[in-house]
This record gives C-alpha cells, structure tokens and sequence, in this order.
C-alpha cells in the first residue's frame, strides 16, 4: 500500500468517528429537550389520594381513595400490577406493616381512568391490630404516567389510635 493511502484511511477514520459522536450527541439532545419541562402531571389533573382507617375488631380495615375533582378525565397508567402501597408505624416510627412486603405482582402495563367526579377505592385488611396505641399508616400511589406524562408518587397519610 502507498503511504499516501494508510495516511487517507486513518484521516477518514477520524472523519467517521467524529460522524458517530456528533450522532450520539444529536441524539441525546433530541431525548433531552423532547420532555416536557413540567413532565410531572399537571397539579390540576393529579387525583386527590387519601387513606382512611376503622377498626373491626383486632383487624384494621383501610380504604385507599383515587379521586378525580378536576373538570377532565384522569388516565392513569401503572407499570405493574401494584397500583399503591402502604406501611403501618407505630408511635416510635417503627413500620410495623408494609403491604407489599412478601407479595408479588404481575409485571403488566396497567390503566386506570378516572373520569370527571369519580373515585376508585382499594380496601385492604391489617389482621393484627389488636395492640392498642397511637398508629401512622403512610401510603402510595404509584403511577408511571398521568395522562401521557411521566408520573410520581401520590402521598397520604394519617393517624389513628386503637384503644
């Protein structure tokens, strides 16, 4: 091989190098500025969570409730099939029950749509509530995406005793 033509292969080899970076790079900016500044739900059309607590005997009954008070439907989109969770802490702060400790779930895409007023509740059972005592139950709801958007968590809380 001529020098001339090893010295033309290592300069179009730089050419097609520099080529791919300046695509990775295009590529990455294009990801980077194609999501929305605001991609977390817009505060409007995020559902209102709430959990609530009542004692029947030594079994705790908690109600967790998705509600929709805005003026347009509300799709939610779940990457599994643990849609919430939820732990119960004692007055020390020790958690004393997860919900989803020990379980297992469907690794399917998930939607739930709430429309304009409606709510939808989970109502779970906590069977060893039977100490008496001052008790925060902390749940969850876990959307990947509210209306196409990327999602958060959607935090409740709240306290309750046992006599």
């Amino acid at each position: 091989m001529p020098a001339w033509y090893s010295e033309y292969r290592k300069k179009r080899k730089y050419r097609q190098l520099r080529r791919w970076k300046a695509g990775i790079l295009l590529a990455l900016f294009a990801v980077f500025f194609s999501i929305p500044a605001g991609a977390k739900g817009d505060e409007k059309t995020m559902p209102d969570f709430t959990v609530k607590t009542a004692q029947n005997g030594s079994h705790l009954e908690i109600s967790l409730t998705a509600a929709n008070h805005s003026n347009e439907d509300i799709h939610l989109e779940f990457p599994t099939s643990k849609q919430y969770d939820f732990t119960v802490y004692n007055s020390q702060g020790q958690p004393l029950y997860t919900f989803s400790k020990g379980r297992l779930f469907l690794q399917a895409i998930q939607h739930i749509t709430l429309e304009k007023g409606e709510e939808k509740t989970w109502k779970q059972v906590w069977k060893n509530a039977e100490a008496p005592g001052t008790y925060t139950v902390k749940a969850e709801l876990l959307p990947s995406k509210i209306n196409g958007k990327p999602g958060r968590k959607i935090l409740a809380e709240q306290t309750f005793t046992i006599e």
